[in-house]
């Protein structure tokens, strides 16, 4: 189970490198966890049907785990599209206070 989801969670986080050009290990670690949260539905099987603990595991993984993950992502690429416009503006007032305004 570990090496199954190891080799996946290594495959989920390039495709989200390749999505969003942010090297953040969200993908990776979200994956993993899915480890012990298979542990404790195991351990909940005693006192819970297996509807009810399938439902609870799909509602987190989809309320929680998914929108948290690709949030994350989204801003962290943001934040870095951001970066580089503000250098780009940052040499442009630079180089309008240097030559004035019409570049003379």
């Amino acid at each position: 189970m570990l090496i199954t989801f190891t080799v996946s969670a290594i495959a989920h986080e390039y495709i989200v490198v390749g999505i969003f050009s942010v090297v953040n290990f969200i993908a990776f670690i979200l994956m993993m966890v899915n480890i012990p949260v298979i542990i404790a539905q195991r351990q909940l099987k005693q006192f819970i049907s297996g509807n009810t603990n399938n439902m609870m595991f799909w509602l987190c993984y989809i309320i929680l785990a998914q929108p948290f993950g690709i949030l994350f992502c989204y801003y962290q690429m943001k934040e870095k599209h951001q970066q580089v416009s503000l250098e780009f503006d940052t040499a442009r007032t630079i180089n309008t206070l240097s030559y004035g305004y019409f570049g003379l």
